[in-house]
């Protein structure tokens, strides 16, 4: 997983100010970290970092990587010669281009190694 941790940097650029960077802060940018908030005496915002709700409304095009296997009913997947896979429809299939749909992104299925499920 490319995105599992969140992380969030406090900075002390001069004296009695501190900002706050986070790397969630935009549903788009992978390994970016942005400001989102600093102390000068008081919080410039509330709360300190952005709510999950307003950041993750629209991913802005964004493509995720998705393991699929063949589990009928949830993934009717055809495996290609050259490790590609086909998904030809299914409940999972169908709630996911309902989602990439709503919330803008975009996804590509991929067979996992050993063609296992977790870990």
């Amino acid at each position: 997983m490319k995105e599992a941790m969140r992380i969030a940097v406090i900075t002390n650029p001069r004296e009695s100010v501190f900002r706050v960077y986070y790397n969630q802060a935009t549903p788009d940018r992978l390994h970016h970290l942005s400001l989102v908030n600093w102390w000068s005496g008081r919080l410039y915002k509330s709360p300190v970092l952005p709510p999950a709700e307003k950041v993750y409304q629209d991913f802005k095009g964004r493509v995720f990587e998705v393991p699929v296997l063949h589990a009928p009913p949830w993934h009717f997947v055809k495996y290609n010669n050259d490790s590609t896979v086909n998904v030809t429809g299914g409940r999972d299939d169908k709630l996911l281009a309902l989602l990439a749909k709503n919330l803008n992104f975009r996804y590509k299925y991929y067979d996992p190694p050993d063609r296992s499920q977790g870990s």
